[in-house]
């Protein structure tokens, strides 16, 4: 997705609550002619369409779902939020953070995950380069510390939506045990593997600092058994595409 400026976009006219639209529209037609007026709302109206269209082409899924939901979801997001992002690929991100804070459609918590997991692959991709070095991939030991890729985010799903595809809808029931998916950007594109719940654990700790064995241990006194090789095993796919390094 281009990086384009919405700095030119008076947030404030498109984005207040219906109060204040009654007013402001009573100021106006006090003291602004009709045509400027018209020229006004459609304005209005092409940059909340433009709005709305960057979210729609960042959820193609969501989009052939449930189009209508969609557009309401995104038509609360405008009215509620105060959208002060300046580049068209951050809106969806945004939106994303909104929809994971808002309690209006808790009841649909497939589309929800689903949204948060397609809307966050502008941010994977657009995620600063990574300083790596070649010292930074030693052979991975227990006394490692990890440094995680910039594009690396953990999700946790529960009706399984980084598997949606193009012929496929939504589940309607969550599954049984909760699937922990590392995503991150390879080549210019999102790529994404399931992990085990120790793995995933790991590297939410070691992202704080701690070292493999630290984290481990940590682990280990919250009730997981985990042996040390096969979690070193497990990281060595990202460890390989340099998602993760050691330091």
């Amino acid at each position: 997705m281009n990086i384009r400026s919405l700095a030119s976009i008076d947030y404030d006219a498109l984005i207040f609550s219906k109060d204040e639209k009654r007013a402001t529209h009573r100021k106006s037609t006090s003291s602004t002619p009709p045509r400027k007026q018209r020229a006004h709302k459609l304005y209005r109206r092409m940059a909340r369409n433009s709005l709305m269209s960057v979210v729609r082409a960042a959820c193609p899924q969501a989009k052939r779902l449930n189009p209508e939901l969609l557009d309401v979801m995104i038509q609360a997001f405008l009215e509620e939020s105060s959208l002060q992002e300046p580049l068209y690929w951050r809106i969806p991100v945004v939106f994303a953070e909104w929809l994971r804070e808002s309690n209006s459609f808790q009841h649909h918590p497939a589309l929800c995950e689903l949204l948060q997991w397609e809307c966050s692959h502008p941010d994977i991709l657009n995620a600063p380069n990574d300083n790596f070095v070649e010292d930074d991939f030693a052979p991975l030991t227990i006394q490692s510390r990890l440094a995680l890729s910039n594009s690396l985010r953990l999700f946790v799903h529960s009706y399984q939506s980084h598997k949606i595809l193009d012929d496929e809808k939504v589940k309607t029931e969550p599954s049984t045990l909760p699937h922990f998916v590392l995503a991150y950007r390879h080549d210019d594109s999102v790529h994404w593997r399931e992990v085990s719940a120790p793995l995933a654990s790991l590297v939410a700790l070691t992202s704080e600092g701690s070292s493999i064995e630290d984290a481990i241990n940590q682990l280990s006194m919250s009730g997981f058994g985990i042996a040390n090789n096969k979690l070193i095993k497990e990281l060595h796919p990202f460890y390989a595409l340099k998602v993760i390094a050691t330091r």
